[in-house]
């Protein structure tokens, strides 16, 4: 799920994407010419208001009208997608590690030869445009003037999202656990997730404007935390695997469902 800087909703399958624009919805396949692939993984908007889709058998960009397809992906799974202040296209794809596409043409791979699930990339968050936060099925590694790090506290734990929040922190969601990872002041931070609720992928997060984060926890449903403990919803999509939020310009929270479709409402204070 993303919302656009025109308020549109656009919304990831794997049988397509579908664009809401407040009134109506339109669907984009294989089959109208749109997309490389049906199984849509990641969506991004960059600084010049194109859309990218990628799907798990490329990346395609639209300005609306016009769709064209990256060759350099052609058959990729392009799994996460963020863009640099110098304009860089930084994609994180399913097995080929992370790509940085220059606007002037050319790209660099970051490959690493001596850990395959290194190159499994789940989510990219670029701190600053200094730092390049990277996580991937092996763990967390971050990326600052040509150095590489890698984070023991991780343990070989699959990093599925990487969010900040209002208030300066960083927030890291695992595959598997029962806890998130907050990052503040070069110190990560375990935080627990509601004890009885088995969170088998943490796959988005985001925040509202009240300063809460909301969290999917796959088949642990929606939740959220609000600084001091982790709450479930439980009266949508129960026993159903929660995979994707956003919130759009009029302050809803749109949830996306495992098989059954999307809903959305706005969240209000101390709910």
């Amino acid at each position: 799920l993303f919302t656009d800087s025109q308020g549109n909703v656009w919304i990831g399958t794997s049988d397509g994407l579908s664009k809401w624009d407040g009134q109506s919805i339109t669907n984009y396949t294989v089959a109208n010419g749109k997309l490389p692939n049906n199984y849509v993984i990641s969506i991004f908007e960059d600084s010049s208001n194109f859309i990218l889709i990628g799907t798990s058998g490329g990346l395609t960009v639209t300005d609306g009208t016009n769709w064209v397809d990256y060759p350099l992906f052609q058959g990729v799974e392009v799994t996460s997608i963020t863009e640099s202040s110098e304009l860089d296209l930084v994609v994180g794809t399913g097995g080929y590690g992370v790509i940085q596409m220059k606007p002037t043409g050319g790209y660099i791979q970051y490959f690493d030869y001596t850990c395959d699930l290194c190159n499994y990339i789940q989510a990219i968050y670029l701190e600053d445009d200094d730092k390049a936060w990277i996580g991937s099925q092996h763990g967390l590694t971050s990326y600052e003037d040509g150095d590489i790090q890698s984070y023991d506290q991780f343990n070989q734990t699959s990093v599925t999202s990487i969010t900040p929040d209002s208030w300066g922190n960083l927030w890291f969601g695992l595959h598997d656990s029962n806890m998130m990872i907050r990052y503040r002041d070069s110190t990560f931070e375990p935080v627990p997730l509601v004890s009885f609720v088995y969170v088998n992928w943490n796959r988005a997060m985001t925040e509202d404007k009240y300063g809460r984060l909301w969290v999917s926890a796959g088949w642990g449903g929606l939740l959220y935390y609000d600084g001091t403990v982790t709450r479930q919803v439980l009266d949508l999509f129960k026993d159903t695997f929660i995979s994707a939020l956003t919130f759009d310009k009029e302050g809803e929270l749109w949830v996306g469902s495992a098989g059954k479709g999307v809903a959305h409402f706005r969240p209000v204070p101390n709910n």
